[in-house]
Formats: C-alpha cells, sequence, structure tokens
C-alpha cells in the first residue's frame, strides 16, 4: 500500500506525497501503541531515516509533485511549494519524535541534521517548535540545552572565519585587478603580512 522498499523501510522520495506520509505515520503510531512484533517490519533505522530527511530537505524536487509545482508557471508555486514541504517535513519529523533515542550514534547523527534544517531557514513554526520538542527529549539539562541552541544561533549569526576570510580576501583581490595604484597594492599587501604575523 505505501509502497516500502524492502532494503530500508522507507518510502521512495519520487513517490512521496503528503498522503503517503501521513499514512506511513499512522501506521507506525499504530505499530507503538499496540506493541506489536511487526513494528520491526515498518520502523526505519534511526540513521537511515536521518538520511532520508536530509535528502528530503535538501532536494525536496524528489518528491514528484514538488517537482510538478516548480514547473507551474502561476504566481502562488513558490508559496504553495513551501507549505507542501513544510507540511511533509512536519510528518517526517513527528516520526522522528516516535523514535527511542536510545541510540547513541543516530541521535548524534540527528543532532547534526536538524541543526542543519534549522540552520537553512525554510522550515515553519510548526516544524522549528517540533525539531525544538526532540532537542528537549534527549539533550540533558537546561544548561546543555542552552548551550546547544546558543551555538546553533552563533552559527547562523556569525559565519566562520575561514568562509570570511575566503570571502574577503577575494574582493580585495578583485578590487585590486580593477585599481591599478601600487602604493594601494603595497599598503594590502602589508596589512596582509601584518595579519599573518
Amino acid at each position: 500500500m505505501l509502497g516500502l522498499r524492502e532494503e530500508d523501510k522507507t518510502i521512495p522520495l519520487k513517490n512521496l506525497t503528503i498522503e503517503t506520509a501521513i499514512c506511513w505515520q499512522a501506521l507506525l503510531e499504530f505499530l507503538q501503541h499496540t506493541e506489536s512484533d511487526e513494528l520491526d517490519a515498518y520502523m526505519v533505522d534511526l540513521m537511515a531515516f536521518c538520511n532520508y530527511i536530509k535528502t528530503f530537505a535538501d532536494t525536496p524536487t524528489l518528491c514528484n509533485y514538488i517537482r510538478q509545482l516548480a514547473y507551474d508557471s502561476s504566481m502562488t508555486t513558490d508559496k504553495l511549494q513551501k507549505m507542501y514541504f513544510q507540511s511533509m517535513m512536519q510528518v517526517l519529523l513527528e516520526i522522528v519524535a516516535s523514535y527511542d533515542m536510545g541510540d547513541e550514534v543516530g541521535r548524534e547523527n540527528l543532532k547534526k541534521v536538524l541543526a542543519d534544517m534549522l540552520a537553512c531557514g525554510d522550515l515553519g513554526e510548526g516544524n522549528v517548535k517540533t525539531i525544538m520538542a526532540i532537542f528537549e527529549r534527549w539533550v540533558g539539562g537546561v544548561e546543555e540545552r542552552f548551550r546547544f541552541c546558543l551555538d546553533l544561533i552563533n552559527g547562523i549569526l556569525e559565519p566562520s572565519r575561514t568562509d570570511v576570510s575566503n570571502t574577503s580576501r577575494s574582493l580585495v583581490d578583485e578590487y585590486l585587478e580593477k585599481n591599478s595604484d601600487k602604493s594601494l597594492q603595497m599598503k594590502s599587501f602589508s596589512l596582509c603580512l601584518n595579519i599573518m604575523t
């Protein structure tokens, strides 16, 4: 019915729709509440599911419906695509929230995937709330959660120094190529040497 792949127990992204995602979630919730032995046959390994969510977040147009929206020439396409993406992501995040977080490696992978998703900015308010609820479940104390959130916000607001230095260096080089003033070039090289030492 859902078209789950046997090798990783996921719905191929090209077949994923909001309807199949909701049915998948409902099936997993039902099996969890009935404590059925069949749960293992349908529950994806946490590490594999993290990779599945990351692939969906990075390339949502792998889903046929979202790809079809991308080719629609109407003015509402971007908004409709974004809403559809956020709704599907919400269902996938709710599936993640139902996992037992005892798998340390899977939990660390999930932490990285969710942090990357928060940094991208394409998530809806509901997505962010669900991600934060997941973090609350497995990031120990309040102090540790606070530190994690602070690091996450700093990573978003302040790009890494290497990114800034590479960008600024290329801008300076480009400017110096356009302006052939030798004294300006000498000052620039002098500053670079001072910074390096």
